[in-house]
């Protein structure tokens, strides 16, 4: 079985989607991060994809862009 993404690149695309659907409720990085009740530095990393979050923490997250996590990991290429 192949995996569609690297570890990196996963990483890398969640932080894209992260970062784009914070832009788009028109949030920075610190009024998200005080929305969420999490670092400025750990909204930074996620969206730079360095650091690999626990499920939880990302759930926790993406619910604060009011979408369902399922629809946040759906990647279609």
């Amino acid at each position: 079985m192949t995996t569609q993404f690297s570890n990196d690149k996963l990483l890398i695309r969640i932080g894209e989607r992260l970062k784009e659907a914070r832009e788009a409720k028109g949030l920075s990085q610190q009024q998200f991060a005080d929305i969420c009740e999490v670092e400025k530095s750990t909204i930074s990393r996620i969206e730079r994809g360095v650091v690999n979050s626990s499920i939880i923490t990302l759930a926790h997250i993406i619910e604060h862009l009011e979408l369902e996590l399922w629809e946040f990991l759906r990647f279609e290429d």
